[in-house]
């Protein structure tokens, strides 16, 4: 993996403690009082997923792009329809990937042909009427707060990794922490503490991996371990959100 790639992934390992607290979620939003059984279940279909990424890789990727479009989406809409919410998380996946065609040509080698015929100002065009499409619909329509129309309208003219730092860690991580914090009803303090322990476990789990992955494959491993610990997150963020 070049350099490039080693920022995104620090990117997403920063994003981890938004998920830390999902054990304790659940435990309030459910019947179910054993903490150790919740998180037997939850690191039982990380681990399932991560087994059935690394056999079918590319469904698997896929699959994760869309349930994380689908969790922005929902993070940011809950009491919206459910078309409402998928195209919400589609603008932000556009808005991740159209303005930077080298992510498509990397993710999709078939279309680079296609995606290097066009220059990067049309791919940069299309992006700004995406954008501009999100300001007359998500921000009249949706009340969507004028900070993540502006961090994406900054990042159409950045490269990817720093876009998706402004998206991810400026805007998605802080609304999902606070979402957790006012759930669970603790101040900020407790709650970061509460955080320590599932985050290290997390980090440690990422670091085995690209520990033990074959030659070369550190980071590959990682982004597997990342996809894996997402699907568990994004179906226990959806329960949450139904029942809010």
């Amino acid at each position: 993996m070049d350099f490039e790639s080693w920022k995104l992934m620090v990117v997403l390992l920063a994003g981890i403690p938004h998920g830390a607290a999902d054990v304790q979620l659940a435990l309030g939003a459910g019947k179910a009082r054993n903490a150790a059984i919740i998180f037997m279940i939850y690191l039982s279909l990380a681990i399932l997923t991560f087994y059935l990424w690394a056999i079918y890789p590319l469904p698997l990727t896929l699959l994760f792009f869309g349930l994380s479009a689908w969790h922005f989406g929902e993070s940011d809409a809950p009491r919206s329809g459910t078309w409402v919410k998928g195209i919400l998380g589609l603008w932000h996946l556009f808005l991740l990937t159209i303005p930077h065609p080298e992510v498509w040509q990397t993710a999709w080698p078939a279309a680079a042909l296609f995606i290097s015929s066009a220059s990067d100002f049309l791919w940069t065009g299309l992006a700004l009427v995406v954008w501009l499409f999100g300001i007359s619909v998500w921000r009249f329509g949706l009340k969507l707060p004028w900070l993540v129309l502006v961090l994406h309208g900054v990042g159409i003219f950045t490269s990817f990794e720093f876009h998706f730092l402004l998206y991810f860690l400026c805007w998605h991580t802080p609304q999902a922490l606070n979402f957790a914090r006012k759930s669970l009803k603790k101040e900020w303090v407790s709650f970061f503490r509460m955080l320590v322990p599932l985050s290290l476990l997390a980090w440690l789990m990422l670091a085995a991996l690209y520990h033990y992955a074959p030659a070369g494959h550190g980071v590959w491993w990682m982004f597997g371990g990342v996809v894996a610990l997402t699907f568990p997150h994004t179906f226990l963020f959806h329960r949450l959100f139904s029942r809010a």
